[in-house]
């Protein structure tokens, strides 16, 4: 038994070895033997009856018992480490970022007041997504998107488009790597408004600064205005208020990678907050990332925006 527990620590993602320890005994088993039959979790889901459901990059495993709704609630504290009003904000929004870049999805009873949400009670779901270190493929497509923007005199920005889990995530950790370090080396602005890039990034050195927690607006104006960015990234655009940010961006002559949910540029161009973006040219490309399912390698195709 011991043997086992060695190499499940060997092989299995921190925050799952801190989960563990505090899953009740039903679901720790259980989650312990699908570990075992597991490589590359990216991530683990937990519904109100219904059983662990543990995805891979081969695939997914799913366990027998039925979560409870004290199981989650426990679990939520567990991971806002006692302190839920710390994290109210972020909650209010769907999720909570973890300390070691991890983001737990959050569903439940939304209380609204003047159209926003402002308290989340009777979790249902929580999903806790694992982040990856970049693989080499990651860093092949890094190098394809700074060729890019190398060829357009670093002035250009790119739209990096993808459904969700595909890696889009992932590939930015890559491009701040490269651009953050010879031979390219440019000075790297990472505008983090989850949390999800820095932990990993604050270990790797490099000309890269970290704007983690900031709104997408305020961290892009402070790269332009105080750090002197010549590149910036941010993941997950889609407001008026980043599309603003950005065309200000562009208009100082500073490249923008970006990221974007959706499953081709037609779709995220027919979005009115970003609309402004594709009408003023401002991206001299699109990224399209895709992954099969089972495959742990993405494609990536580069096409006009």
């Amino acid at each position: 038994m011991a043997m086992a527990q060695s190499i499940i620590e060997e092989c299995v993602h921190p925050q799952l070895m801190r989960l563990l320890e505090v899953l009740p005994p039903p679901w720790r088993g259980e989650l312990e033997i699908m570990l075992r039959q597991s490589v590359g979790v990216e991530e683990l889901r937990l519904r109100v009856g219904a059983p662990l459901a543990l995805h891979t990059a081969a695939g997914r495993l799913y366990g027998h018992l039925p979560v409870t709704a004290l199981c989650l609630e426990d679990l939520l504290a567990f991971f806002c480490e006692g302190a839920l009003y710390a994290h109210r904000e972020s909650l209010c929004q769907g999720y909570v970022t973890l300390r070691d870049g991890c983001r737990v999805g959050v569903c439940g009873r939304a209380s609204v007041e003047d159209g926003r949400v402002s308290a989340i009670s009777e979790v249902s779901s929580l999903c806790l997504r694992l982040p990856t270190t970049p693989p080499p493929s990651a860093f092949a497509a890094a190098d394809e998107i700074i060729d890019m923007l190398a060829d357009g005199g670093w002035t250009s920005s790119v739209l990096i488009c993808a459904p969700p889990g595909a890696g889009k995530t992932t590939l930015l950790r890559a491009l701040a790597l490269r651009l953050g370090h010879a031979p390219h080396r440019r000075q790297t602005a990472v505008v983090d408004s989850r949390g999800e890039l820095s932990p990993f990034l604050c270990r790797c050195g490099g000309a890269i600064d970290l704007l983690t927690g900031y709104p997408r607006q305020l961290g892009i104006e402070i790269a332009l205005r105080t750090m002197g960015a010549e590149v910036i990234l941010c993941d997950e655009i889609g407001s008026r208020a980043d599309a603003e940010a950005i065309l200000a961006a562009q208009a100082c002559g500073v490249g923008l990678i970006a990221t974007a949910h959706g499953s081709d540029p037609a779709q995220i161009r027919s979005r009115p907050a970003l609309e402004p973006l594709f009408r003023e040219g401002v991206f001299g490309g699109c990224v399209m990332l895709t992954r099969r399912p089972g495959e742990q390698h993405c494609a990536l195709r580069i096409e006009p925006c």
